[in-house]
């Protein structure tokens, strides 16, 4: 393990704003890795680095950021990605459309693609995946919804829809009661 000196970090968040590692107070941080993939230039491009900021691995891959990605206990990375197919949810930041399951080497085990898919979705223990999704309220549904925005042409909402998905296919979906 590598032991760190101490370090007064500056208060004024001012002067500690641009790119890469600002502050670091080794006696209060966790010890650790961070993985992230930038949302605006990410590109399909994500990076584990260590306490100090140094890269320890990168992978790259097809599909630029959705949100969110993790390391899963075999070592593999599941990846939230965001695909280029126009829908109503490609208005937002954080839309998704594919998740994926990666090796250390970047080469994608499986994928699964959803045009629902908002922009996370967790590798459940069973193998299978869960997708946070977002699609359109049936008519009859909204007009039976009390307040909130008026609109005469389609009516949108936003819910989540659990989707119990293997990466073969959608098995079944289950709506919040």
């Amino acid at each position: 393990m590598t032991t760190y000196e101490s370090a007064v970090v500056e208060q004024n968040t001012t002067k500690r704003r641009g790119v890469g590692l600002r502050a670091l107070n080794p006696e209060r941080a966790s010890p650790g890795f961070t993985l992230f993939s930038p949302l605006i230039w990410g590109e399909g491009r994500v990076y584990l680095v260590d306490l100090r900021g140094e890269v320890v691995h990168t992978w790259a891959l097809p599909y630029p950021p959705g949100l969110s990605g993790y390391l899963t206990e075999r070592g593999t990375l599941f990846y939230n990605g965001r695909t280029a197919e126009e829908s109503f949810l490609s208005r937002f930041p954080f839309k998704g459309g594919v998740v994926l399951e990666a090796d250390w080497n970047g080469k994608v085990l499986w994928e699964v693609r959803h045009p629902d898919h908002h922009h996370h979705g967790i590798l459940l223990r069973n193998g299978n995946v869960l997708l946070n999704c977002m699609g359109q309220v049936p008519h009859d549904i909204a007009r039976r919804v009390k307040g909130g925005w008026r609109r005469t042409a389609s009516r949108r909402a936003s819910t989540r829809l659990g989707r119990k998905t293997t990466p073969a296919r959608c098995i079944r979906t289950t709506w919040p009661r």
